[in-house]
């Protein structure tokens, strides 16, 4: 692959490589799973010119060979008449913890109710389940916005920053998220919330829109035609709710 700076941040966990093998068009191959953690994410990802994938992965928890703590939390709004669900993995001590700051993660469209200002259970059982599957991209219930930061060469040697499925030009956006379970879950870990939520088991595989700027203040309508594919992608996010 192209010769890319090698992050100091652990925005992206550049674990190992992984061979490019034919298969079909985000088909899911499944990994083997041994971790006794409650949420993770992992996946590959690929760019124009490289010629292997790259493997990435984050576990909730201490990571000690990179000497930090993974939380994983859910971020809420309202949009636009819809109710935003941002959840991902962030470390407090590098990123603070909000959905611009995630270093992996997805963003869903919720139809609004009577409660805007608030998320229930229900809901959230009635939203994502299992079987049902969300497109690449965002601004409606039935997409979703996947979010990966990952390195860029820069004047300081390397810089970081959110590529993410809307940013990609809508013309070219495609993928699918899967939702293949949903369970209880209750924060247990030392976390920036104990709130009870559920557990969403999910695979995915798609584009998303490449950016080689500093993500700060960047626009929701910033569009590129250069995109990164990621497959193989499993991973249980934390949704909270309110009870």
């Amino acid at each position: 692959m192209p010769a890319l700076p090698t992050p100091i941040l652990p925005n992206l966990v550049l674990i190992a490589f992984a061979l490019l093998t034919a298969c079909t068009k985000y088909e899911y191959k499944p990994q083997t799973i041994t971790e006794s953690v409650p949420g993770y994410v992992r996946g590959e990802w690929h760019e124009a010119g490289d010629s292997t994938f790259t493997l990435f992965q984050l576990e909730l928890g201490y990571d000690p060979l990179l000497d930090l703590r993974w939380f994983m939390d859910t971020e809420f709004g309202v949009n636009a008449g819809y109710k935003t669900l941002t959840t991902g993995f962030a470390s407090p001590r590098v990123f603070g913890i909000s959905g611009d700051n995630f270093a992996v993660g997805c963003r869903f469209w919720l139809p609004t109710t009577g409660n805007n200002n608030a998320v229930t259970p229900v809901e959230l059982e009635d939203f994502f389940a299992v079987g049902k599957t969300f497109a690449f991209g965002s601004g409606s219930p039935d997409r979703m916005d996947f979010l990966l930061r990952l390195p860029f060469p820069s004047e300081q040697g390397y810089g970081v920053a959110n590529s993410r499925a809307s940013y990609l030009l809508p013309e070219l956006q495609q993928g699918i998220l899967t939702v293949t379970g949903l369970t209880d879950y209750t924060p247990t870990l030392p976390s920036t919330t104990n709130r009870p939520g559920k557990l969403l088991h999910c695979t995915f595989s798609g584009l998303i829109g490449r950016v080689r700027i500093p993500a700060t203040g960047l626009p929701d309508q910033y569009r590129t035609s250069e995109a990164v594919e990621i497959q193989n992608g499993e991973a249980v996010f934390y949704l909270a709710y309110t009870p």
